[in-house]
């Protein structure tokens, strides 16, 4: 895969977000977030979003004002205290925008050095993104559902695209039963992901699941 980078975060586009994190806040012990075997995190909600404290990084996560999704900012901690919610400009290592990667991003935790997005590009179903951070680029994406990290790896479901040829290729008989009741079939294989290699291994095991339907368009994350 190509990997494609990141553009740094301008000091000017944190003025909002500096103002706003200095206001009293509440901090709570360290909890595990985002997907399923993601490292743990000191949690703190500030005044215009919220903090996710790691050993090396802290994360600043806030509704966009601008964009469906979330405005995401990576802190470069390395090991030491940082307050959470008094954060300065001029360290701050990048920013990934909510509408980053043409879709509404939301932040879905940290595994060692990658950084997961769950993303709606308002069409089909969700992607999962991986950024390395050290390089600040972006090393995976894939339709998914139901991920887990377990031994160095991550498991998910692959979504594929509902061709005639996939639903043909696999059974789905409560299908209809599904989109009845206002949901979709989401047909699916079982794959997994070496976190050392990024290398996706697929697993040759289709099945179906329902799931959410898609109900917005890709012209609703356009900039309000």
């Amino acid at each position: 895969m190509n990997r494609q980078r990141i553009p740094a975060l301008s000091i000017a586009a944190l003025v909002f977000f500096i103002t706003a994190a200095v206001y009293p806040h509440r901090a709570r012990s360290e909890e595990q977030f985002g997907i399923p075997g993601a490292d743990a995190a000191t949690i703190t909600e500030c005044k215009g979003g919220t903090a996710y404290a790691y050993n090396n990084y802290l994360i600043y996560t806030r509704k966009s004002p601008s964009f469906e999704g979330q405005d995401i900012y990576i802190f470069d901690k390395s090991g030491k205290d940082a307050e959470p919610c008094s954060l300065d400009a001029r360290k701050t290592y990048y920013t990934i925008n909510a509408g980053e990667f043409q879709g509404s991003n939301t932040f879905s935790g940290i595994y060692k050095n990658y950084l997961f997005i769950d993303q709606w590009p308002g069409e089909e179903h969700k992607r999962l993104l991986a950024i390395d951070l050290p390089s600040r680029s972006l090393v995976f994406f894939d339709w998914y559902a139901d991920p887990v990290i377990e031994n160095g790896a991550l498991h998910y479901n692959r979504v594929l695209k509902a061709r005639k040829s996939v639903r043909e290729k696999i059974p789905c008989p409560d299908a209809r039963k599904w989109e009845a009741e206002g949901k979709t079939a989401l047909y699916i294989e079982k794959m997994s992901v070496d976190l050392g290699t990024m290398k996706k291994n697929p697993s040759g095991e289709f099945s179906c699941k329902p799931g959410e339907a898609i109900v917005k368009r890709a012209s609703d994350y356009n900039m309000h």
